[in-house]
């Protein structure tokens, strides 16, 4: 792989609360994860926001030790978005969000043909981001870019999704490839055959689809709209780089 690879979307962070009462924290954002992972010929950028505050400071150390993150904007109104889980099962858990006030405004990169850019999860539906965001991917396809979209949002942070479809198909429009998991696509959608799903509501605006069974760590591929067939148990960096 040659080209770049530019990530898109805002961390977040989990806290885990033990049995013992011992705490243990991790970023919670498939796409800042997997642009962790990423282990390909060059260095994945990361495009987003955090917070100014500690737990923001703690994503950026570790996003600095693999990602480029010039194109990160940091804000300092709000603290970044926090769930907290308690490993006894004794309480849902709980999502702790204050949107920011001061604008999504990233440093743009220039984008180069061939270079791929990847994009999703609730930021790429958070209507305060939205209209900033948009502009940044439509930059992006005008440079022909390989755009992938992966939808990915939790119900404690969309509890409706017809409150943000309009947002979803802004996003699809951009979009070239689409990967998500199945449970996403069936939320979206309500279609439990995944070749009529992409039939009916994906192929009129990305002519690739992949649909993933499995955790935030591995996945099976369930449908792919190339008709090949991939490895069990791979991650979604596993994927994209095979996309590339």
């Amino acid at each position: 792989m040659n080209k770049r690879v530019f990530f898109i979307s805002e961390p977040s962070v989990r806290i885990s609360i033990g049995k013992g009462g011992e705490l243990k924290w991790e970023i919670d954002d498939l796409l800042t994860n997997t642009a962790l992972d990423f282990d390909g010929s060059c260095t994945p950028s990361f495009i987003g926001r955090v917070s100014a505050d500690v737990t923001g400071r703690l994503i950026m150390d570790r996003l600095e030790s693999r990602v480029d993150t010039r194109g990160v904007d940091v804000y300092s109104d709000v603290p970044v978005p926090l769930t907290v889980t308690a490993e006894s099962g004794a309480s849902r858990p709980a999502l702790y969000s204050i949107p920011s006030a001061e604008a999504f405004n990233p440093v743009w990169p220039r984008f180069e043909e061939g270079d791929m850019v990847v994009w999703g999860g609730y930021f790429s539906v958070d209507k305060s981001v939205h209209p900033r965001l948009i502009e940044l991917l439509k930059y992006a396809s005008a440079r022909k870019t390989r755009m992938v979209y992966v939808p990915y949002f939790t119900e404690l942070q969309v509890p409706r999704v017809t409150r943000v479809m309009p947002e979803i198909f802004d996003n699809l429009e951009l979009a070239q490839t689409v990967v998500a998991t199945t449970g996403v696509m069936d939320r979206l959608f309500d279609s439990p055959d995944l070749k009529s799903m992409y039939h009916d509501h994906v192929k009129f605006y990305a002519p690739g689809f992949y649909a993933l069974d499995g955790t935030a760590d591995r996945y099976d591929v369930a449908f792919a709209s190339d008709g090949k067939t991939y490895p069990s148990g791979i991650t979604l960096a596993d994927l994209l780089k095979s996309l590339s």
